[in-house]
């Protein structure tokens, strides 16, 4: 799949839209990459830490409910690395021949190992208490204050309402509360549909300027305005004839990188953050930041991202994204005041920050950015 994605971008001309017969094959090859990622996600380990503390109290049943659920994966015929179920036997202490052990003996050992561990966790900061004073005075001190920090940190969260959930389960419309899914969506959907058809009558929209500029914009018509020779049409309104006039091009604007290399692939991955929320394809930052890690997994999402952003190109999955609600104001749950943020797919969203930044460059390097745009940027 690789092999077969870069030759489909070596054949492709950087600025130009590809046929229809190239765009097809570059969304085969991102659906496949899509389905191999999802399987691989649903092979990986989910760890759950942090509820119960670690004492050898707690250690003991959770050993013995990992070696029993591998005995009876193994019973089904599901396959088990043999090493793991090694390691697992020895930690778990068990001596009995599995082999002689029927199914309904296998799930009876799985069932007591779990009464067990719910037993032990009822008291497991004790029990962590206890294991703590049989260490090392300097290792003692050292995982209490570990504890007393964390601590402080979650009262400090419940302080600045920071553990508040953000996620919108029921809105006010009218002084009536909806709480259901169908309710929440018919109430919400002429507000958001007012938001993003609230640019309707600006004069861009409008016929006479609409036909002229089209509406993804005609190469001859901006080629006119930033030359500063295009023919406003009549009835035209003032502030309208203003911006057009602005913006004429002044400066040569140097040409953007129509390419994204592996190793700045690589660099952005490794600055993303894994709990931003991603697009409706279940394809989260943690899958990107993971394949970045691997030289030719990350060659390949770079070629992908290239192709997209030097052709125009957008994959089917970059066409859906999911509305969000979010609060704008703690505990004010009115429809009209809710927030609606847009969550694009992951690649989407980084090749949008890579456009954003190397415009912002060029802006700053030509000294056509206003001094608001500086805000924020060190030493500025």
């Amino acid at each position: 799949m690789c092999t077969r994605h870069f030759k489909l971008e070596a054949s492709v001309t950087p600025g130009r839209p590809l046929t229809n017969t190239q765009s097809d094959e570059a969304n085969t090859i991102d659906d496949l990459r899509t389905k191999c990622m999802k399987i691989a996600e649903r092979k990986c380990r989910h760890l759950h830490m942090g509820a119960v503390q670690f004492s050898l109290k707690m250690e003991q049943p959770c050993c013995r409910i990992c070696f029993w659920t591998l005995a009876l994966r193994r019973r089904l015929k599901i396959k088990v690395n043999p090493s793991l179920w090694k390691r697992a036997k020895k930690k778990a202490k068990v001596d009995v021949m599995v082999k002689t052990l029927s199914l309904t003996d296998i799930k009876a050992e799985l069932t007591e190992a779990w009464k067990d561990y719910h037993t032990a966790k009822k008291d497991h900061k004790g029990a962590q208490l206890k294991f703590m004073e049989k260490s090392k005075e300097k290792d003692r001190k050292r995982l209490q204050a570990a504890a007393a920090a964390r601590a402080k940190a979650r009262i400090v969260k419940i302080a600045l309402n920071k553990l508040e959930s953000t996620n919108v389960t029921k809105i006010l419309v009218n002084d009536q509360w909806k709480d259901t899914q169908k309710d929440i969506e018919e109430a919400l959907f002429p507000i958001n549909k007012g938001k993003i058809n609230a640019s309707q009558h600006t004069p861009f929209l409008q016929p006479h300027l609409r036909c002229v500029l089209g509406d993804q914009g005609y190469e001859k018509a901006f080629d006119e305005i930033l030359e500063g020779s295009f023919d406003i049409p009549g009835g035209i309104d003032k502030y309208t004839r203003m911006l057009l006039r602005q913006a004429k091009q002044t400066k040569t604007i140097p040409p953007m990188c129509s390419y994204i290399s592996t190793e700045e692939n690589t660099q952005a991955w490794k600055k993303a953050k894994e709990r931003t929320s991603a697009g409706i394809s279940s394809l989260h930052f943690g899958m990107f930041k993971a394949q970045a890690t691997q030289k030719h997994l990350s060659a390949l999402d770079a070629s992908i991202r290239s192709l997209a952003y030097s052709t125009g190109l957008t994959y089917r999955r970059w066409q859906f994204g999911i509305d969000v609600q979010l609060l704008k104001q703690s505990q004010d749950y009115q429809a009209n005041k809710l927030r609606t943020i847009l969550l694009l797919e992951v690649d989407f969203n980084m090749n949008n920050k890579r456009l954003g930044k190397e415009a912002m460059e060029i802006g700053e390097r030509l000294n056509l950015l206003t001094c608001d745009n500086y805000r924020g940027k060190k030493k500025v």
